[in-house]
């Protein structure tokens, strides 16, 4: 099996740590509360604070956000960005893309 310098780099990429550090920054960087964070991942608020905080993140999860914000449509499709409950004073409208028309709508 031949893999090409491109993909190399990005498999070296995808299996760098994936630390207390780096959480934190995936979850300011995609710009979601912990309750939303926790529904995306299928894991307790709880859960989710212990992985920011002690840092031992389950390689399964490390790929899910590391694809997340790879592909950011993986957001924006129905029923995949978590509501935003806990949030005071934002609007509860999301805009999704929708792929067979082109169009966007909340």
């Amino acid at each position: 099996m031949r893999i090409d310098a491109g993909h190399l780099e990005q498999l070296a990429q995808e299996q760098r740590p994936f630390g207390a550090k780096e959480a934190a920054e995936w979850q300011r960087t995609m710009q979601l509360s912990n309750h939303e964070t926790a529904a995306l991942l299928g894991v307790a608020v709880s859960t989710w604070n212990a992985y920011k905080s002690q840092g031992n993140i389950p390689s399964a999860v490390a790929m899910l956000c590391r694809a997340a914000r790879r592909d950011p449509i993986l957001m924006q499709a129905p029923g995949h960005r978590p509501a935003a409950q806990d949030r005071v004073g934002e609007h509860p409208c999301r805009i999704y893309y929708h792929a067979r028309s082109g169009s966007a709508a909340c």
